[in-house]
Parts: structure tokens; C-alpha cells; sequence
């Protein structure tokens, strides 16, 4: 049983927001937006003829995306999309033009610092432009996927109360980073309700995590 470290990218973006609204102001991340300076001058060919538009630099300006409403709405949709009834990478993959397995491994990869997705990019602004904007003003995107696990997942598979809810049922667990080997005797007839029940547990933990509320559900993930 393992958990999908995409269900935490919007947490992860949020917290990290706040976090780096609490800095001093040098440190601050760069979260405004740069634009070309663009400049109308006579055509150099026959100034009798349309005048044409010639960048001559760029500047910068406050990013409307940069304020703790546009972050919060931004995070109660990512956690509506992880809390409905299809899995999200389904959406993602006719976004990009992939099949589901490839939207998997290549949002997998893209949560690790490839940078060759670029169509996740894409897919992101449109959906969550303000956790968009954070994860742009990231220099270092290859450490995502690891602090994600070690700040959300192996929490959850590190608590006692897992391991203990498994041996109450019979069942052992092996403790695997990201997710848990579960051992069970074949012959018993409630393994598959009890293994249910432990992913039950586990689909929990995760949901209260990301703040979904009591009488929603986890969407399931592979």
C-alpha cells in the first residue's frame, strides 16, 4: 500500500506560500510577474506604412496570484479534485495528450525536477495559477517529490496507530518509505475485508491531512 505524492503537491505549494510570507522581506520569493516593455515606433522601411512594435526590456509588476485568498481557493479546489470520484492524472493525461500510465509516471518525474513536462506546467497555470506561481519561483523543483514524502507520507506510515489497527486483525505490516508490505495468513477468511479496512485507515490519515472534510472520501489511487 503506498501513497501518491501528487495529492500532496497543493498542500506542499500552500505551506510553502505562507512559509515564505513569515521571511524577512530580502528573502522573500520573487512571486511577481515579468513583463516585455513594449514600444510603438515609425516602420524603419517607410515610415509611411503601419508603425511596428519592438520590445526594448522588460519589467516587473505585482502578481495577482500573490495573496493568501488566491493560495486558499487555489488549495480548496486541489483538495475537491483529490476528493471526487476520478482520479485526477485521468483528466491531466487528456490535458497533455497521454495515456493514464504515462500521466503517472510523468507527473511522478515532474514532482522530481524533470523539467522536460512542460505540458504540466501548462496544465497547472490554467487549473491552480496561484500554487502555479510557487511553483514557479522554485529554483530547485528536484526537491519536491523528497520533502513531500518526508513531510507527509512517511509520517503517515510511521504511525503507531496503523501498525497497531493491522495487528488488532491479524496482519503484519513492513514499513516500505512511501508505503507499508502487508502479511496476512491466506486462510483467513476476513483478510480481504481486514486488509480493506488497514487501507481504510491509511486513506484516512491522508484525507484529514489534506484537510478533506468528514463524509468525503479519498479518491483511490494506484
Amino acid at each position: 500500500m503506498r501513497a501518491c505524492h501528487f495529492a500532496f503537491l497543493g498542500l506542499f505549494l500552500s505551506e510553502l506560500y505562507h512559509e515564505q510570507k513569515q521571511r524577512p522581506t530580502d528573502l522573500l520569493a520573487p512571486f511577481d510577474l515579468t513583463v516585455d516593455i513594449i514600444k510603438t515606433i515609425p516602420n524603419p522601411v517607410n515610415p509611411h506604412w503601419k508603425p511596428i512594435r519592438k520590445i526594448v526590456g522588460t519589467k516587473t509588476k505585482p502578481n495577482p496570484n500573490d495573496n493568501f485568498l488566491a493560495i486558499a481557493s487555489d488549495l480548496g479546489k486541489w483538495v475537491d479534485m483529490f476528493s471526487g470520484e476520478q482520479d485526477p492524472r485521468i483528466e491531466i493525461a487528456q490535458f497533455c495528450g497521454w495515456t493514464t500510465e504515462q500521466a503517472k509516471n510523468n507527473v511522478n518525474a515532474w514532482l522530481n525536477g524533470n523539467k522536460r513536462y512542460k505540458r504540466l506546467n501548462r496544465w497547472l497555470g490554467k487549473e491552480f495559477p496561484a500554487l502555479s506561481m510557487v511553483w514557479h519561483s522554485l529554483e530547485e523543483k528536484k526537491i519536491v517529490g523528497q520533502t513531500i514524502a518526508d513531510e507527509y507520507e512517511t509520517p503517515v506510515f510511521l504511525d503507531i496507530g496503523l501498525y497497531e489497527d493491522a495487528s488488532d486483525r491479524g496482519l503484519k505490516l513492513s514499513y516500505e518509505y512511501d508505503g507499508v508490505g502487508v502479511f496476512g495468513d491466506v486462510k483467513d477468511p476476513l483478510l480481504e475485508q481486514n486488509i480493506s479496512a488497514v487501507d481504510h485507515y491509511i486513506q484516512t490519515q491522508i484525507a484529514q491531512r489534506l484537510g478533506i472534510e468528514n463524509g468525503q472520501h479519498l479518491t483511490k489511487r494506484k
